[in-house]
């Protein structure tokens, strides 16, 4: 555990409100600082600037602002601060609530309401004092915490760099509901005509005592401030941040400049402060600023980072998750496929569609001449150049023999071994299939078909039989 040390100075003044014939001069505001509450009765309770070790029980800090006219007002406030110094002392502090933060702030209330009960008690007793009242922030400074409780619009505010003062309490005032409503903002009810009308306090009749707690960590060199509206009424939040930063090299310096400041901002009301300094503790680290994430670098989202148990994983999202990859690659498939029907289309376009044609038959313009009879031109394909594969000929030989099985002997040629027979003279007429040519190349009206072919020999050899005998 660090040791904690503090400093500490408190003033109180009339102010705006001196008054030489009232009682106090009419400061109706009231404090009181207890450096050591462990240590017995009659020590001084604290020395401005001083540095003070932290003891097992604590340091209690106290601001009361008293109401209700200059001849009670004052009354109340003192009531409350000596009920204040009856329950924190080493006698009557339970340990119980010395044990942690929960406990000292239910003390801080228990106390709270001890006092309230004190005003109205004395306002019943003594008539002149109908109608007082006062505030009520306390702060007990125990370890490394400050644990604070508080009642009406007195305020602590926390004062700590880099972040500057903070408001740690929170009125109970007309004009803070107000606030809390959306009805006005702060500024506004800086300047309200009615930012002095409280909603809590001690000694009202109508209702009990409840005062707000909180507790909070202190470092090295944060700065306690509790004071009355009297200083807070006429200087705004920044402008106390300021003189305090300006102004820590002593609490009593600063609480000096805090005097001028309310003074020439034309204060009207009893002012009092207390300022307190934690000149040893634990350091206050000050988080580094997140880098600024560029935009372009891909991000890690929540759901990434998350582990999930995969069996947990319904069956339609398991699809999904491994779907997802084939759709991230979707687009580069597609791409792939556009360039493969491109390239097979100029394939295609040059390499197939361009390559001359070539037809299944043709008529072979040239006479084969034999011994004995002659052969008429049959269907062949088309004569090739002499450089031709050899493979491309027995195919072309082979369909020829095909057709002449087909056509036979019926077509003839009786042309000379040194004459031509031209296309036009010498051809097989698609349209009419099965009609025989003559050796002139005429038509002769017979059939050459199969059987008509079959028919022809066996009339040639019965010629030949014949011519024989």
């Amino acid at each position: 555990m660090t040791q904690v040390k503090f400093r500490v100075a408190a003033y109180t003044d009339a102010a705006g409100r001196f008054n030489p014939e009232a009682p106090r001069n009419g400061n109706e505001d009231n404090m009181f600082v207890n450096a050591d509450l462990g240590a017995p009765e009659g020590s001084p309770f604290f020395e401005s600037d001083k540095e003070t070790v932290l003891t097992d029980y604590g340091c209690l800090l106290v601001v009361a602002d008293g109401m209700g006219g200059m001849n009670a007002g004052e009354v109340a406030s003192e009531i409350a601060v000596n009920v204040v110094k009856g329950a924190f002392s080493k006698e009557t502090v339970p340990h119980s609530a010395m044990e942690d933060s929960a406990g000292r702030e239910k003390y801080l209330k228990k106390v709270v309401v001890m006092a309230d009960e004190a005003v109205k008690s004395h306002a019943n007793d003594h008539p002149e004092c109908e109608g007082m009242g006062s505030t009520l922030v306390m702060a007990w400074l125990y370890d490394e915490e400050a644990s604070i409780a508080w009642l009406g619009d007195s305020r602590i505010y926390l004062f700590r760099e880099p972040e500057g003062l903070m408001r740690i309490s929170k009125d109970h005032s007309y004009v803070q509901e107000l606030v809390d409503q959306g009805k006005i903002t702060e500024e506004e009810a800086f300047t309200h005509p009615y930012n002095n009308v409280i909603t809590r306090s001690l000694g009202d009749m109508s209702k009990k005592a409840v005062a707000d707690s909180l507790t909070i960590k202190l470092f090295k060199r944060d700065i306690l401030l509790l004071n009355s509206d009297g200083l807070s009424g006429v200087l705004h939040d920044d402008e106390i941040g300021q003189i305090i930063r300006a102004n820590r090299e002593t609490m009593s310096a600063c609480r000096t400049e805090l005097w001028k400041a309310a003074e020439t901002a034309g204060w009207h009301d009893n002012v009092t402060a207390v300022l307190c300094e934690i000149t040893e503790g634990e350091e206050y680290v000050v988080e580094p600023a997140r880098p600024t994430e560029d935009p372009d670098e891909k991000k890690e989202s929540d759901l990434d980072k998350t582990k999930i148990n995969p069996e947990a994983v319904p069956p339609i999202a398991q699809t999904v998750g491994s779907v997802r990859p084939f759709i991230k690659l979707l687009p580069f498939i597609l791409i792939a496929l556009a360039v493969i029907v491109i390239i097979g289309c100029f394939y295609w376009r040059f390499n197939i569609q361009e390559r001359p044609s070539v037809p299944d038959e043709v008529v072979d313009t040239t006479v084969v001449p034999s011994d004995s009879t002659t052969q008429a031109s049959v269907p062949a394909h088309e004569v090739r150049e002499n450089n031709a594969p050899a493979k491309q000929k027995k195919q072309d030989e082979k369909k020829s023999s095909v057709w002449k099985k087909i056509l036979g002997n019926s077509v003839e040629s009786a042309v000379d071994t040194s004459s031509k027979v031209t296309p036009d003279t010498l051809k097989l007429d698609k349209a009419r299939p099965g009609i025989e040519i003559d050796k002139k190349g005429t038509d002769t009206g017979q059939s050459n078909t199969p059987a008509a072919s079959e028919k022809a020999e066996t009339e040639g050899e019965v010629k030949e039989n014949q011519g024989g005998e």
